[in-house]
């Protein structure tokens, strides 16, 4: 009975040893690689329920990736029917997104068709917010011939501080 109680140990032990070094090769993987090979294991980790080994700003980029990536159509459709409410055909045309300094930085570029005129245009937004703070979505340019309405901008604000920023912050953790 002692002896199976021993191998019992020595193969919990080995398997624990096994999953420590496991980690181990992750966090130094994770350390000397590039953005894509770091959102790979982070999605590999966060699998495995050790993503708190791995920093929140470096979590962020990667589920925030996760997040847009999943909703690009919806995304590209709420911020230009908010914006221009009789604008058609919203394509998000492009989008990235970066860490400043624990600021996760969410630049957002959207085309789109005028309603009255059928003109493509075209809207460059950027999202910013931290782990504690939403910072706001502000519309950089935007080519279109009526500019967006104040009540619009208040309602964009809107969206992102009670849509997707818990979204996104539910997607992190």
């Amino acid at each position: 009975m002692d002896s199976k109680n021993e191998d019992g140990s020595k193969r919990n032990r080995n398997l624990i040893i096994l999953l420590l070094l496991l980690i181990v090769v992750c966090i130094f993987a994770y350390r000397i690689s590039v953005q894509d090979d770091k959102d790979t294991v982070n999605n590999f980790a966060s699998a495995f329920g050790v993503e708190k080994v791995i920093p929140w700003e470096e979590r962020a980029v990667t589920a925030t990736k996760r997040t847009i990536e999943g909703s690009e159509m919806a995304l590209a459709g709420s911020v230009i029917g908010i914006t221009h409410p009789s604008a058609k055909k919203p394509l998000l045309k492009h989008w990235s997104v970066s860490n400043h300094g624990g600021i996760i930085c969410v630049e957002i570029d959207v085309e789109f068709t005028g309603g009255f005129s059928g003109n493509k245009y075209e809207q460059l937004g950027e999202w910013k917010f931290s782990k504690a703070q939403n910072f706001g979505y502000l519309i950089l340019s935007d080519n279109a011939p009526f500019a967006v309405e104040e009540k619009n901008k208040k309602e964009l604000e809107e969206y992102f501080q009670k849509e997707i920023y818990p979204v996104t912050l539910g997607n992190i953790n």
